[in-house]
Formats: C-alpha cells, sequence, structure tokens
C-alpha cells in the first residue's frame, strides 16, 4: 500500500522533451560506480541547478557520492544486493525541488552480469510556492533540520511533516534557514524494508 503523501498527483508534463526521454536512468557496476548515465539525467541535473552531475563529470565515481544520508546509503546497498541476485523491485519515492513534488518510482534491477539499472519514472508533478529552506545557495543558519529521503517529510519533534507545515511551525521565513541533513522517516524505512523483503 502507498501511502497518501507518495500517492501520485496527476502528472503535469509529458514524458519526454524534444524527444529526451525524462526518465533518469543510470547504471552501476559491482564496485557502485556509475557506468552510465542518459540524457534524462542530464535535463534533471540541469533543471534542479546542479550541471556539476551533468554525465562525463559523474562516471566512474560511486554513486554513494551522490546520495545523502547514510540511512539512504544502506537502503540503495540493499536495494543493489536484491538486484544482483536477480530480483525487479519497483519502490515509489518523492525527489522534490523547491517549487514541485515530484512524485517518481524508481524500477531496479540487473543489467547484463555486471550492472544494475536504476530508472527513476515521474509518475506526478504537483507545484507550490516555492519553500526557501529547500533553495540551493540559500544563506543557512547552524541549525540542522532533518528531511526524509525517501518521502521528502521534515522532522518536528517526533513528527514528520511536510516541509511546508515545518516551515510554518518553526516560521523559517528569515533569511536564514537551516542545514537539511537527510535520513528516512520511520514510515519510510518500514515501507522500503517492506520492499525489501524475499
Amino acid at each position: 500500500m502507498i501511502r497518501d503523501d507518495l500517492n501520485p498527483p496527476v502528472m503535469d508534463g509529458e514524458r519526454e522533451e524534444n524527444g529526451v526521454d525524462l526518465d533518469v536512468v543510470y547504471r552501476v557496476d559491482a564496485k557502485g560506480r556509475l557506468t552510465f548515465v542518459n540524457d534524462g539525467w542530464n535535463v534533471f541535473a540541469e533543471q534542479n541547478g546542479t550541471p556539476e552531475l551533468i554525465g562525463s563529470a559523474v562516471l566512474g565515481h560511486p554513486v554513494s557520492d551522490y546520495i545523502a544520508g547514510l540511512e539512504t546509503k544502506l537502503i540503495y546497498d540493499r536495494i543493489s544486493r536484491r538486484a544482483e541476485a536477480g530480483v525487479h523491485m519497483q519502490l515509489p519515492y518523492r525527489c522534490d525541488s523547491p517549487s514541485q513534488r515530484r512524485h517518481m518510482l524508481l524500477s531496479i534491477a540487473a543489467h547484463g552480469p555486471d550492472e544494475i539499472e536504476f530508472r527513476s519514472h515521474v509518475v506526478g508533478v504537483q507545484s507550490r510556492d516555492s519553500v526557501a529552506v529547500l533553495e540551493p545557495g540559500v544563506r543557512q543558519s547552524s541549525g540542522l533540520l532533518s528531511i526524509c529521503s525517501w518521502c521528502n517529510r521534515a522532522q518536528l519533534g517526533d513528527r514528520w511533516l511536510e516541509i511546508e507545515a515545518v516551515v510554518s511551525e518553526l516560521q523559517l521565513f528569515d533569511a536564514e534557514v537551516p542545514r537539511l541533513t537527510h535520513g528516512m522517516c520511520p514510515e519510510c524505512v518500514v515501507l522500503v524494508t517492506a520492499g525489501l523483503a524475499p
């Protein structure tokens, strides 16, 4: 069962842009190094203001260099081991930008004898007012705010809420916002590990 916050809305866009597949596809070898990224990866990097992550700049580097949070890295390692064993998996997640909630579906499978392919497909996009705490380059305070790497909700005490609700409750409207740290909320740990069960 997919939680409501991971439940995709109606798609606001197309799957292709100027003939380029917008699915983000990348492959890793047995050592976890990136061996392939598609044009969708490059488009996604440009749209997110990270041109330093385009194609040749990342090939040969460990994919873990581009994954935030220890818990998420451990989950990716488990996913990779399952794919190496021949298990094809699909897991819902979110990959938000400051002005959009992006609902994604991650498909993972072996690709030939020595690689694993990860394919992220946008299943829905919701526009929203830009959330400053998610803006790259915004001035940051010394405070920390933990967000879930899987559903993008933020932790406020023992609750995990949409980032807008946390911004409102903590009144994070100043020029400085807390630095983001990444982990996984308890619900996403259960959701993802259930998807990894044999």
